[in-house]
C-alpha cells in the first residue's frame, strides 16, 4: 500500500530543491521513514472517521471501528 507522502515524494523533493527558501524542509530518510510510520498510523482514523461520519452511522459499525482502532493504538 502506498501513502500520499511517499507516492508524492519525487516532487516534493523535486519542489524543495528548486526552491531556495524550502531546500532545509528537504526530509532526510529518518524522517521519511516517520512519515511512513505516521501515515499507517493515521490512515485507519481518516478512514473510519469517514465511515462513521455519514449522515446515518449505523451504531454496532461504528462501535466495531471504534475497537479496531483502540487495537490498533494499542499494538503501537
Amino acid at each position: 500500500m502506498m501513502f500520499k507522502a511517499q507516492e508524492h515524494k519525487a516532487s516534493i523533493v523535486k519542489f524543495t530543491r528548486s526552491n531556495p527558501e524550502v531546500q532545509h524542509l528537504i526530509p532526510n530518510e529518518a524522517e521519511w521513514e516517520t512519515v511512513k510510520v505516521m501515515e499507517r498510523v493515521l490512515m485507519p482514523f481518516y478512514n473510519h472517521t469517514r465511515s462513521v461520519s455519514k449522515d446515518q452511522p449505523y451504531l454496532p459499525e461504528t462501535i466495531e471501528i471504534m475497537w479496531g482502532l483502540n487495537d490498533l493504538l494499542d499494538n503501537i
